[in-house]
């Protein structure tokens, strides 16, 4: 089971896909953009870090 310090100090591809995005998303929320427009955002970018574990794996 994730912990919440696990989602605040990810490690891994996790990490690096806060980093570069935190911003974006703080920034869409400030700008009142809509929940499911901000979940979709980020759901785009977990299925690009998992397509791109899945051709290091192949």
């Amino acid at each position: 089971m994730k912990k919440t310090k696990d989602i605040e100090y990810p490690e891994g591809d996790i990490k690096v896909l806060k980093r570069k995005n935190a911003s974006k998303v703080f920034s869409m929320y400030q700008n009142d953009t809509p929940e499911r427009d901000i979940v979709k955002f980020i759901e785009i970018r977990l299925a690009d870090v998992f397509h791109k574990l899945l051709k290091e794996e192949n």
